[in-house]
């Protein structure tokens, strides 16, 4: 924990919550991109929608912090939470089409990274998993087709 946060940690343990909140509020005016003073801030309210919403800024600011992103999906979850979160295997179904680039070459490899960006941005969604996965398929294998009929293109305009 950082030096500065420890005086918030020892008024909310000896339940100042209203002390606390002082500090964190002064602390986010000097800094409002404070990611963890805004989950620490979120920790000692009680309404479920105004933590919701110091979690999502603490996101705002740091979108890979854990503790805003696991305490966010305690309480009901959260559309920042689930755009800025994709799996490992999320990243490795997503880049399949990259595989284009050992087969096409440049070519391939655009083609490959273009429906990896876009199946990312489907990962993201909170489309059900079935649907991503159907989508994920069709965008490579449109990838891939593309690059077929881009290939015989060059092909023909070479051998004129």
């Amino acid at each position: 924990m950082r030096n500065d946060l420890k005086p918030v940690e020892k008024l909310i343990n000896e339940h100042k919550e209203e002390e606390a909140r002082k500090l964190l509020e002064q602390m986010l005016k000097v800094n409002a991109g404070d990611d963890e003073a805004w989950v620490w801030l979120a920790s000692i309210t009680r309404d479920r929608e105004e933590r919701k919403g110091y979690l999502e800024e603490a996101l705002r600011y740091n979108p890979n912090n854990q503790l805003a992103l696991k305490s966010l999906q305690k309480i009901g979850g959260s559309s920042v939470a689930q755009k800025n979160t994709v799996t490992t295997m999320g990243h490795v179904l997503s880049g399949w089409p990259l595989l284009l680039a050992l087969v096409g070459g440049a070519i391939g490899g655009a083609l490959g990274g273009v429906a990896y960006a876009i199946n990312l941005s489907i990962y993201k969604s909170s489309l059900p998993s079935v649907v991503k996965i159907v989508l994920n398929i069709i965008i490579g294998v449109t990838a891939a087709v593309l690059w077929f009929f881009i290939s015989l293109s060059i092909r023909q305009a070479l051998a004129q």
